[in-house]
């Protein structure tokens, strides 16, 4: 404690010096010191205390490992290479350690290039021969650096060596297939380790929870889990709320609603936002609006403040639900809590209106969206001409959708003269866009006919090569004007289903004829 003190206390290197001249340190109190003064985030004193028991010969090899290691995490990775230079000039030899350390300190510094190099140079000194903890910090610092099938081919190497890999191994093979989305050759090894006898850790249920999360394999995430739990091990808290984002963007509300309850009965979990947020979405994406209701309000009486992002969860579940009036409600409580709104939020209250036949509140709230900055993208834009045209409200209709074209809302409107795409339309916005587009066709035709190509077509993008299977609204919708409505002599392709065709002097006799335009 006096040594600490007084060390700290210090200004200046000879002061420090002269502190541990005085003191005169063992080799066993370095370690703690170096360490003290890391914590402090004072690497200067840290570095002057090393050397100066370095040179007066008080360290071992295991000094110099962990000083490299140190190096490493205070990015000073020049100085970590050197030190097995400074270990031989003072006659000590670099172990199979020093290496492991040398690869770890490269790792901190993010160079996998720099730690191979190492590795390699360990594989050349016959005085360090490679053991299952140098295996390991490859196989770790590969996964670290993204490259799973390196991480893989370092694991068979330690085999064909006739080293026997252990559950440090595992953890850092099943992390390292994980981060490279192999979540299925992390499940192997998963079950390898079992057949092997390796003792399983809770850095190896973490590790396989994170690779079934980042697999999207939630049911199986859940279920490694809950093995865990049978083995009295407490998941982290990490791995809690991890697993519960997973099961709510997948609608698996039981799961969530298990997961949180484990973590507030357990009492050692911090129980936030985020958690919050995670059920609520489970429900309500389960249809589980009211437990979500009841969940919001358990969020609140514990203190925690309800974001914009929670309200557009309840609106969209409420639109989803067809209860239009509780999401406006909503709405209204998500304003009056101060909470932001955003652009799905007023998606979701579109939708809503749309469902109900309520075109003036649809109008209402899109030109609101505007004056508080959101900017409409392509789903604000289809479901406001959905209402507009449900409710016959053509020329306004005609107006949002010039908008949307201006705003470049449906991309591809007319790549081409004579050619309309109907990609990523909704029914309504294709009829407008039909209508709009026929307009400027049928102007055309009557002042400058030959500026049009020979063959007009309308494609909805729901035809041959569509992924899309079975009846499409959009095609449905587009045929009811071009033949029952308009009666053009528009007719659907015999190629392609989701394609509507006719011949420019079929259109222009059509054109000069019809009052529609």
């Amino acid at each position: 404690e006096q040594l600490a003190s007084e060390v700290v206390a210090t200004k200046s290197r000879d002061a420090l010096e002269n502190v541990l001249r005085c003191l005169k340190p063992a080799a066993d109190d370095v370690l703690p010191l170096l360490n003290m003064l890391e914590n402090r985030g004072d690497f200067g004193k840290c570095r002057v205390a090393f050397r100066w028991a370095a040179d007066r010969g008080l360290l071992s090899v295991p000094h110099h490992n962990h000083f490299i290691e140190m190096l490493g995490r205070a990015k000073r990775l020049e100085e970590a290479l050197f030190e097995p230079q400074r270990m031989r000039a003072v006659g000590l030899s670099p172990t199979t350690a020093t290496y492991t350390s040398l690869i770890r300190a490269c790792m901190a510094c993010g160079t996998l290039e720099q730690a191979v190099r190492v590795f390699d140079d360990a594989r050349a000194d016959a005085e360090a021969p490679l053991d299952v903890p140098i295996f390991n910090a490859m196989v770790r610092a590969c996964g670290d650096a993204g490259r799973w099938q390196w991480a893989v081919a370092r694991y068979k190497e330690m085999q064909e060596r006739g080293l026997r890999p252990d559950a440090a191994t595992y953890d850092a093979l099943i992390d390292a297939c994980a981060r490279g989305g192999r979540w299925h050759k992390a499940a192997a090894k998963f079950e390898e380790m079992k057949q092997r006898g390796v003792e399983l850790t809770l850095a190896t249920y973490t590790a396989m929870v994170n690779a079934c999360a980042r697999g999207n394999q939630w049911e199986r995430a859940a279920a490694v889990m809950q093995e865990m739990r049978d083995k009295g091990m407490l998941p982290t808290e990490e791995m809690c709320t991890s697993l519960l984002q997973g099961c709510a963007r997948n609608g698996l509300w039981e799961k969530a609603l298990r997961i949180f309850q484990d973590m507030k009965a357990a009492g050692i979990y911090k129980v936030n936002a985020l958690a919050y947020i995670s059920v609520i979405e489970a429900l309500a994406r389960g249809d589980r609006v009211e437990d979500a209701i009841e969940m919001l309000a358990e969020m609140k009486q514990a203190g925690i403040r309800v974001d914009g992002m929670t309200y557009t969860l309840l609106i969209e579940a409420y639109q989803k639900a067809g209860d239009s009036d509780k999401a406006m409600a909503m709405f209204q409580e998500m304003q009056e809590s101060g909470s932001r709104s955003n652009v799905w939020m007023y998606n979701s209250l579109l939708l809503a209106c749309h469902h109900v036949g309520d075109y003036k509140t649809a109008e209402l709230l899109f030109d609101e969206m505007q004056v508080k900055g959101f900017v409409p993208d392509t789903t604000s834009y289809n479901t406001v001409l959905n209402s507009l045209w449900k409710a016959k409200q053509v020329d306004r209709a005609r107006q949002v959708y010039n908008a949307a074209v201006k705003a470049k809302a449906f991309q591809h409107v007319e790549p081409r003269q004579g050619h309309l795409d109907l990609h990523m339309h909704s029914a309504g916005a294709a009829a407008v866009a039909i209508l709009v587009w026929l307009g400027e066709k049928s102007s055309l035709v009557r002042e400058t006919p030959n500026n049009l190509s020979y063959t007009l077509r309308i494609v909805t993008g729901q035809g041959k090569h569509s992924k899309n299977v079975g009846e499409s609204s959009v095609r449905a919708a587009v045929a009811a004007l071009l033949i029952d409505d308009l009666q053009s002599p528009f007719t659907q392709s015999k190629s392609n289903q989701g394609s509507f065709e006719t011949n420019i002097e079929e259109f222009s006799s059509w054109a000069q004829t019809t009052k529609r335009f």
